[in-house]
């Protein structure tokens, strides 16, 4: 649908990078745009493996051109980019040919002269930069705005483009496609319709004046539902008589100068149009210049011709049946409530918007009190303790949602661990048993666990910090924070009680050559270690069992006894 202005006045049109299974991505648009007007869309490095059609690494560039914008200004665009993890940067350059209307040189995404901070891909976030044009240039005729980006670090990717402009004397149009059907034989058409020349997904586009048999070039339609391909030659059918002129978006008219011999604005131009079951027979009034018809030429590009041979196949009419106006938004929601910790840099809120085929998914944010928490993009940062309301509008303003937040002072984190005893002496007999009181410092810290552990289990044991003598010799105790793993040690010592030890004596404890034979009425966990304390071998819920050793002392621990062994 055109419109025009009576005065100049702001326009907007927003070219989203899309990905695309077959060509990487391809660039839809919503807004209104020049009248005829087209972008298109490079990416040097772009691929549809792992979701990279959208991302610009260093060295490598992403180009927009807009084709058709004579008598436009450009008065600022908006870039939708966010940054790969904690790096990424980029340079921007656009010209309208010659005149540069905005240069950046290498920057980084954190630097303040473009974002301000990192946005990492890995969240899904896409941050809106806007940069007023440096020089107000009004398009001249066939001038072509390009919009360069350059990896210049790392990576970034590009999610779309806004477009802000004052339009000329051309008029602008809605940005989205057309829905087109197929015109059947029993159908019609009527002075006015616009059309496409289509046959297995391809429609015609330009003439190609470069051939010996000029011809039209055939270009891939996406969705017959949603057509919006620059390269397709829309035309409108008029009516002469009984014959039609074909005139394209640009308002010149099809024809032929010879049989294999199309040419706009010359030669024949008026056509005879039927339709049958097989496609549209769109005849040359001229009867020596033949019928437009579908080829496709072994090793060379498929296209539509005007042949003499009746063998070749027919291409179909598919009348545009209306423009698709934009899919509104239902709802946008985001959580109801969010808790941050000021010791956090950033959270993030990503709203819901539904349906998800919603045309324009824009947002703005707003914080309720900055002095709490800023908001950007739904990006959240913490001031203060506090609570405040973050609300999230569509870009239109047409729905709304809040979250209620509340900053808490950061906890504060353990910094150490101390004992109440750093040395201990203890024996099996009469001073078997103390316990250590350990306490995280400083006394403030949000988590107080610890663990602990004794480094040599055959003298002494360590439970909750309740150490347990059992045999003479050495151990260490470690304490260890949960919070930062800072630890604290006890020395231990533990001295032989006067025969203690030698006088242990556990039934059913035996040593013949070589083998500690233990025979018990119960089950029972056996520990074996030698003199050093070492863990010889084990064996839990035994009754009876033979462990084979080498020539030794040993102590073997049943449950809570050790018993002193020697074997030969």
């Amino acid at each position: 649908m055109l419109s025009c202005a009576a005065s100049i006045f702001a326009e907007s049109v927003t070219y989203n990078v899309v990905k695309d299974d077959d060509l990487k991505y391809v660039i839809q648009s919503f807004g209104d745009k020049p009248a005829y007007s087209y972008a298109e869309f490079y990416n040097e490095f772009g691929d549809i493996i792992g979701n990279r059609y959208n991302q610009i690494p260093k060295d490598k560039k992403a180009e927009l051109y807009l084709v058709g914008w004579e008598g436009c200004t450009i008065k600022s665009i908006t870039f939708n980019m966010c940054s790969n993890a904690q790096s990424g940067g980029e340079s921007i350059k656009v010209m309208a040919g010659s005149t540069v209307l905005f240069n950046m040189g290498a920057t980084a995404f954190n630097n303040p002269q473009w974002y301000g901070s990192w946005v990492s891909h890995i969240n899904y976030v896409y941050v809106d930069v806007t940069k007023p044009m440096t020089a107000n240039h009004v398009v001249q005729a066939d001038e072509e705005i390009s919009i360069i980006i350059t990896g210049t670090e790392s990576s970034v990717y590009i999610n779309s483009y806004t477009i802000e402009y004052e339009p000329g004397v051309i008029p602008t149009e809605n940005a989205l496609g057309y829905q087109y059907q197929k015109v059947p034989k029993t159908g019609t058409v009527v002075d006015g319709d616009d059309i496409l020349l289509y046959y297995g997904g391809l429609a015609a586009g330009d003439i190609d004046t470069t051939q010996t048999y000029p011809y039209m070039d055939l270009y891939s339609v996406h969705d017959i539902l949603n057509v919006y391909e620059p390269e397709l030659m829309y035309l409108k059918l008029k009516q002469k008589g009984s014959s039609w002129n074909l005139i394209n978006q640009y308002g010149d008219t099809l024809g032929a100068t010879a049989a294999k011999k199309l040419a706009w604005n010359k030669g024949g131009m008026d056509w005879n149009i039927a339709f049958t079951f097989d496609g549209a027979e769109i005849a040359n009034t001229n009867t020596n210049y033949g019928t437009l018809r579908y080829s496709a030429p072994d090793a060379s590009y498929a296209r539509i011709a005007n042949y003499t041979s009746t063998t070749l196949a027919l291409p179909f009419i598919y009348k545009r049946i209306k423009q698709n106006e934009p899919i509104k938004a239902t709802s946008l929601t985001i959580p109801e409530t969010l808790g941050i910790q000021l010791c956090q840099d950033t959270a993030i809120l990503l709203p819901t918007i539904s349906p998800q085929t919603t045309t324009d998914k824009r947002t703005t944010w707003k914080s309720a009190d900055e002095a709490v928490a800023t908001v950007r993009d739904g990006i959240i940062r913490p001031i203060s303790a506090g609570s405040t309301d973050i609300i999230v509008f569509l870009s239109d303003s047409s729905l709304t949602d809040t979250c209620h937040v509340t900053i808490t002072e950061c906890p504060v984190a353990a910094t150490g661990v101390r004992l109440d005893s750093i040395q201990l002496t203890l024996n099996p007999c009469d001073n078997k048993v103390f316990t250590l009181v350990a306490t995280v410092l400083p006394e403030s810290a949000a988590v107080k666990t610890i663990t602990w552990e004794s480094d040599n289990e055959a003298v002494a044991t360590v439970t909750a910090g309740t150490v347990t003598a059992l045999i003479a010799g050495t151990a260490t105790i470690t304490v260890t924070t949960a919070d930062g793993g800072f630890t604290a040690t006890c020395d231990v010592t533990v001295e032989e009680c006067e025969s203690a030890l030698k006088n242990v004596t556990i039934t059913g404890l035996y040593t013949t050559n070589g083998k500690i034979i233990i025979e018990q009425n119960t089950s029972v966990d056996v520990k074996i270690f030698n003199m050093l304390g070492q863990l010889v071998t084990m064996s839990n819920d035994v009754q009876n069992a033979e462990f084979t050793v080498q020539q030794g002392i040993y102590l073997v621990k049943i449950g809570n006894t050790t018993m002193q062994v020697v074997v030969k």
